[in-house]
């Protein structure tokens, strides 16, 4: 999975939490504003990557994340 940088944001589907975790994911590199694509997907539900973002940051605390389904997959940005 790679970080992107100006994807417009566009969801209200908003998750924090408190804790601090490692991910297998690029979460702790990614800057407020990146986003990453989890291509295939067909739901959010169905996103393990919207799952892992879900879990790093209810764990980390001080970061908040979004996802959006669009065409293709999930899209997750970091919006704090």
């Amino acid at each position: 999975m790679q970080i992107e940088k100006n994807i417009p944001y566009e969801t209200t589907n908003k998750f924090q939490g408190l804790g601090g975790h490692r991910s297998s994911y690029p979460f702790m590199e990614m800057e407020v504003g990146d986003s990453v694509f989890d291509d295939g997907a067909k739901a959010l539900h169905d996103s393990k990557a919207y799952w892992a973002a879900r879990k790093y940051a209810e764990r980390s605390g001080d970061r908040k994340f979004s996802a959006s389904r669009v065409d293709g997959g999930v899209r997750i940005w970091r919006i704090a």
